[in-house]
């Protein structure tokens, strides 16, 4: 393929980080030669940084969204629990785990993977800086001729 997108967090569910590089090496190898991977991602540094262990939103038709937030003993993991609530007494929740990559983690990850001119952006493909909370990983699968 010419490109592969892994967009909004699709990355780092797994626990084992040898787990989520074998992801990356699949993706490399199914790009042609020129092909690229794009992968946005939280800006951890960011995240951590402003890190809040509860959030409440509320949002169209009465329903109202808590997010307990954690992180694991040795720090690797971010552990959410999402409460859905809607009417007088509906509830739902799920849990949710991802792995924390800081951005020179990132990169690595994509060297290791076999891609070159690997980046971190911003979204609108300036610098990464502080107060951005998401990032754009970019990498080339690099052609023989």
């Amino acid at each position: 393929v010419d490109a592969v997108y892994n967009w909004h967090s699709s990355f780092g569910y797994l626990d084992q980080d040898s787990m989520n590089q074998q992801m990356l090496c699949s993706a490399h190898a199914s790009l042609r030669d020129g092909g690229v991977m794009l992968l946005e991602f939280p800006n951890m540094d960011h995240l951590l940084s402003n890190f809040r262990s509860t959030m409440l939103s509320n949002h169209p038709g009465g329903v109202s969204l808590e997010r307990q937030s954690g992180r694991s003993d040795d720090g690797r993991t971010l552990h959410q629990t999402w409460i859905y609530r809607w009417g007088a007494d509906q509830e739902r929740r799920h849990k949710s785990s991802l792995r924390i990559y800081h951005p020179s983690q990132l990169i690595k990850m994509f060297c290791e993977s076999g891609f070159q001119d690997v980046r971190v952006s911003s979204h609108n493909g300036d610098a990464l800086a502080a107060d951005c909370a998401r990032l754009i990983v970019t990498g080339r699968k690099q052609g023989d001729g």
